[in-house]
């Protein structure tokens, strides 16, 4: 009975009538693994390469070979039936990449990929791709939010071994991992704070060099709560401060905040101490002292 899905199977003995739309399905499977076995063949037969990985285009379009693709999930999921798949070899689903969503969480095309098909990707290793260069210095790139290729940094998910020129979008030659894991330390040019949960910062190299990533908001402590920065302290507009991407994938910048004694002064005729304190993120551990009896004139 034809109930729609021209994918169905024959009890035996009944007669064996293959729809055209389900013959040229398997056709298409057919052909896609004879490519996939040419392509082994053309660098020296690694079935097994892991360089590569299976991807399902869900982008709406078709993309070109070389394009920087998100991964926002996988075909398979490891639950029930779909485990074994799962486990044997995941094949994930593709899409435009989105900022922070898919930083250092990307796939780049080895083949054209139409929508809806499946395809291979290059997940490690070394492979081309176009780079948005916005600094010659920069080392590392990482996704460019809904853009087909990735933007250059001095931190990302991906070392630059090569490129062709020394700025703007140019060709060049990455490596997966290395020196630019989502784990590296990033900075940014802060917005004046003096208090809250967050803090907006600019990317930036250490030097303070923009390198055109969009504005990152930073929790300022590692549980999110607020801070208030005392005695009308603050942290001036454009001060590099350094910041990491938590598991979750959210932004907190780096150390603890304390307030240490930056001077003192003290006045024996009107028996006054006047100081000054700095507000600071340190990464440091630590405990205070018991209180220290100051002997000086002051107390004679």
């Amino acid at each position: 009975m034809d109930n729609g899905d021209s994918l169905q199977k024959v009890r035996s003995g009944e007669p064996l009538v293959i729809p055209a739309k389900t013959y040229n399905a398997m056709i298409d499977t057919i052909m896609w693994a004879r490519q996939q076995q040419t392509a082994q063949s053309a660098h020296g037969g690694h079935a097994a390469d892991r360089t590569l990985v299976v991807v399902r285009n869900d982008s709406g379009d078709a993309q070109v070979q070389s394009t920087v693709m998100g991964i926002s999930g996988v075909v398979f999921p490891a639950t029930g039936t779909t485990l074994t798949s799962f486990r044997n070899e995941p094949v994930f689903t593709i899409d435009t990449p989105a900022l922070p969503d898919h930083l250092g969480k990307f796939v780049i095309l080895a083949e054209p990929i139409n929508d809806g098909e499946l395809g291979m990707a290059y997940a490690c290793g070394t492979c081309a791709v176009r780079i948005n260069i916005t600094n010659s210095t920069h080392t590392c790139a990482d996704v460019s939010d809904g853009n087909p290729y990735l933007a250059s940094g001095s931190t990302g998910a991906v070392s630059i071994l090569y490129k062709q020129a020394a700025t703007g979008l140019t060709w060049c030659v990455i490596r997966f991992g290395g020196s630019g894991s989502v784990e590296t330390v990033r900075y940014g040019r802060a917005s004046a704070y003096s208090g809250g949960a967050t803090i907006s910062l600019d990317p930036c190299d250490i030097a303070g060099t923009d390198n055109g990533l969009p504005n990152v908001t930073a929790y300022v402590k590692a549980d999110k709560s607020s801070y208030t920065m005392p005695n009308s302290t603050s942290i001036a507009a454009g001060s590099v401060v350094p910041y990491m991407l938590g598991a979750d994938g959210l932004a907190y910048m780096l150390g603890t905040p304390i307030t240490v004694l930056a001077s003192f002064g003290i006045n024996d005729a009107t028996r006054t101490i006047s100081y000054t304190v700095r507000a600071a993120w340190v990464l440091t551990a630590g405990t205070e002292s018991a209180a220290i009896a100051y002997t000086g004139d002051l107390c004679s």
